[in-house]
């Protein structure tokens, strides 16, 4: 089984926190004909216009964006795919969490709604 490796990044003012653990893939996903290409933002010719104010990105325009979610599928906080198999994060998003008790998804446009796309889950 692929195991994914959360690294979290400490974004606080003393720099006093990081976390590095392993995870195991817990859930299959299937992909996508066109996978994105990491770093590349996506979206086509409409991806030119601003985004702003909130508005509701377009479909797969930001690829490298996650979500991490804790057992009951609530939103703790969002990732950045950095590799296949690493994420980053904030750290104070999984204070009192334990590695088994995330999952991380990616590839998916709307968290509530199965539009049955995710590219990548853990």
């Amino acid at each position: 089984m692929k195991s994914l490796r959360i690294m979290i990044l400490a974004f606080i003012a003393d720099m006093q926190m990081s976390y590095a653990s392993n995870s195991t893939q817990n859930q299959s996903c299937s992909c996508t004909e066109n996978m994105p290409v990491c770093g590349v933002r996506g979206g086509g010719a409409a991806a030119l216009l601003k985004i702003a104010g909130g508005s509701i990105a377009i479909k797969h325009e930001f690829p490298w964006q996650a979500a991490l979610l804790d057992k009951k599928k609530k939103l703790l906080c969002g990732a950045v795919v950095i590799r296949q198999e690493w994420v980053a994060s904030a750290s104070h998003c999984l204070q009192g969490y334990k590695p088994h008790e995330i999952t991380v998804v990616a590839g998916e446009h709307h968290l509530l709604k199965d539009e049955g796309e995710d590219i990548m889950c853990w």
